[in-house]
């Protein structure tokens, strides 16, 4: 009788171990998709005026990676001077304003 209850505890213990092991596999695995998910991605965001404070509507915005070498955007500003540059990844970068009527 004794070699039963021995069995039973065994299976028991078995039976926990995988569970705990089975809701450990399963954090490690939303932790991985939780890190994949993550982006080095950012937004640039302005509003361009003269030096009397006027905004400037139509200049263009241009942005330049410094480790790369290359220009990787160009936008537009709005009527009202505003800018907006989405999903540039992550680096250095110098940004340049251009307006006909303005010295660079």
């Amino acid at each position: 009788m004794t070699y039963q209850n021995e069995n039973q505890d065994s299976s028991c213990f078995a039976r926990r171990t995988l569970r705990v092991l089975l809701a450990f596999a399963v954090l490690l695995m939303s932790l991985a998709v939780a890190t994949a998910a993550q982006e080095s991605q950012a937004t640039l965001t302005g509003t361009v005026s003269d030096p009397s404070g006027a905004l400037v509507a139509g200049a263009t915005v241009l942005v330049h990676n410094d480790d790369s070498g290359a220009d990787v955007r160009t936008v537009q500003t709005s009527s009202s001077g505003s800018f907006n540059i989405t999903n540039l990844p992550a680096g250095h970068y110098t940004v340049r304003v251009n307006s006909s009527g303005f010295q660079t």
